[in-house]
């Protein structure tokens, strides 16, 4: 609530959910491991993901400048990984 009220409304609000069957994920298994054993695996892809998606947003500016971001994490289980992340951009066009 601190930061609406600082910086006014959202301007995008991303959530990215780890998938066990993206292609990293099935390449880095060995024979007939399954991603259920391989918690590591499935963490560290995610991490990757969700690293690649931050610098895209806030260091390439994909959206414009980002003066703001929050971002909450949480793990269900070892293999339901979510990230919720809100944005506040410069000189929106909602202000």
């Amino acid at each position: 609530m601190a930061m609406v009220r600082k910086f006014g409304r959202l301007d995008l609000f991303v959530t990215i959910i780890c998938n066990p069957s993206w292609p990293e994920i099935l390449n880095a298994m060995q024979g007939r491991e399954r991603h259920e054993n391989r918690s590591d695996i499935v963490v560290r892809v995610f991490k990757m993901k969700l690293s690649e998606l931050l610098d895209d947003l806030i260091k390439r500016k994909v959206f414009g400048c980002v003066t703001s971001y929050r971002m909450s994490e949480m793990s269900l289980n070892s293999l339901s990984h979510i990230a919720k992340i809100g944005f506040f951009f410069k000189n929106s066009y909602r202000r």
